[in-house]
């Protein structure tokens, strides 16, 4: 579906294997990370153990017959994170990648104009409560986003919502 929508000279990997492929060629992995069917809890850190929900008890694995007549517990959700900070780390490694990660410090302009997040308010507001962050070029505010399809799918499958 991605690739009818993408310009035709896309680089977009086709399935799971490549995008993994490419990832873990530039050093980045992925970590896997068991989660709550309902999503409420991660199966992380000191609840890695767990084989039930803390909160609603629902199980945390299916039970699946291995090929030695062994059961195997295969997560019923799964979460994909990839680490931020090696990724910094190798925008900021690179010369091009780095000058362009301070262009927010170096090249801000206040002529009332709206041309990066730094002329916001918001921005302003939080650099003058965190000015001791705003100070250094190299400090990386963080956006979240938010795809709007997955937020309301995840509002209709979840008692936990973020909306409403």
């Amino acid at each position: 579906m991605l690739n009818d929508v993408a310009p035709k000279q896309n680089c977009i990997p086709k399935n799971y294997y490549e995008a993994k492929k490419i990832v873990s060629s530039l050093g980045l992995e992925v970590e896997k990370i068991d989660c709550c069917e309902g999503g409420c809890m991660l199966y992380d850190k000191e609840d890695i153990y767990l084989i039930e929900c803390k909160f609603y008890h629902l199980p945390c694995y299916f039970k699946s017959k291995g090929d030695r007549g062994r059961y195997k517990n295969i997560p019923r959700k799964r979460m994909f994170y990839l680490p931020i900070i090696p990724i910094l780390q190798r925008l900021y490694a690179s010369m091009e990648f780095a000058s362009q990660m301070r262009w927010h410090f170096e090249y801000r302009k206040d002529d009332g104009l709206l041309r990066h997040s730094c002329d916001g308010e918001a921005w302003k507001h939080f650099d003058k409560i965190y000015s001791d962050f705003a100070s250094d070029p190299r400090h990386v505010r963080l956006g979240l986003c938010l795809r709007m399809g997955s937020l309301l799918t995840s509002k209709l499958q979840s008692p936990h919502n973020l909306v409403g």
